[in-house]
């Protein structure tokens, strides 16, 4: 494939996402860091520290109490040339909902508890020899 057919190819492949992404909502979560209502204009900011302005926000009247907290935005994404999101126009915000806790891992889990079943050899001691017998033999093997 030449230059120019990968050029058109790839210029195909934006278009083609362009098109798809027109119409489609999008929603973004993120703490509500600004607001001004006189403008109606908002921005949320991500996990990641990425800032996406919130243009025309349909229910701004209602987001004063939701700074500082996570919310989701739902409405219709300005896509820059690489495809991402560079704002939600006309979005609706609301609460974001709480993440669920896992019902995993509950508290720190000791070393000696986490070791205990682990493949290899046991943890302080070489297994068939005293304490004595092994710290004479990692000084003998210079350890």
């Amino acid at each position: 494939m030449t230059s120019s057919d990968e050029s058109s190819a790839s210029k195909g492949v934006a278009a083609a996402l362009d098109e798809g992404f027109e119409s489609q909502e999008a929603t973004v979560v993120g703490k509500l860091q600004s607001v001004k209502l006189d403008t109606h204009r908002l921005q949320v900011t991500d996990d990641f520290g990425n800032t996406i302005p919130l243009p025309n926000v349909e229910n701004d009247d209602e987001c004063r109490a939701l700074i500082e907290q996570y919310v989701s935005a739902v409405g219709i994404p300005e896509r820059d040339s690489d495809g991402r999101i560079s704002q939600i126009g006309a979005a609706i915000i609301q609460q974001a909902p709480p993440l669920p806790v896992s019902p995993g891992v509950r508290k720190a889990v000791p070393l000696e508890e986490l070791l205990a079943g682990a493949p290899g050899p046991a943890r302080g001691g070489v297994p068939g020899l005293t304490e004595e017998e092994t710290v004479a033999f990692l000084e003998a093997i210079g350890r």
